[in-house]
This record gives structure tokens, sequence and C-alpha cells, in this order.
């Protein structure tokens, strides 16, 4: 796998980071220990995921993008009801798209 360094994160040609990889860039970044910045990356994205998911809301976050709802057919088996996923979709701002 090719990897990339941007400020000490390396991330695939891909641009894809995984969650523990955040967690420690964000730990590296603000100093803080890794369970705490974890404690408060799950409160956010539970917090994120109840808002959108659950209440039918869409998260704004200034800067950097928004969260929504996204309905997806789950598949279509012949003789049963379609039923319908409900997904997080994020879309970010035009400023912090990368090329």
């Amino acid at each position: 796998m090719y990897t990339r360094s941007f400020t000490g994160v390396h991330l695939d040609l891909r641009g894809h980071m995984t969650f523990i990889e955040l967690v420690e860039a964000v730990a590296r970044s603000t100093g803080k220990s890794k369970k705490d910045v974890r404690t408060i990356l799950k409160a956010a994205t539970s917090r994120i995921e109840l808002t959108v998911v659950t209440l039918g809301g869409e998260v704004k976050l200034p800067g950097f993008g928004r969260f929504r709802q996204h309905k997806t057919r789950a598949g279509v088996c012949f003789g049963r009801k379609n039923t319908q996923r409900i997904t997080l979709k994020f879309k970010p701002y035009a400023s912090r798209r990368v090329l």
C-alpha cells in the first residue's frame, strides 16, 4: 500500500483513514490522551447519528460539511415488500474538498 504523510498523518492514496488513525492524529495534534480523544469522538458520532438517523434532522458543521439522511433500498426480493435502509450521507463544503 502506498502512503503519503501530511503533518505526520499517514493516508493511503485514496485518502482513507481508520477511526484509530484519526484518534491517534487528533491526540498528537491536541496533546490529549488517546482515551480522551476516543471518548469525545465516539460521543460526537453517536450524537450525529441520533440527530440525523433517528430524529431525521441535519447536522451542519460550518467550514467542514453536513450530515443528512440518505434512504437506500435494501434489495429486491420477489414477493416481498421493499424495505429501506436509512444511512448517513456526508457532503463536504466546497472549500474543504481535496482535488
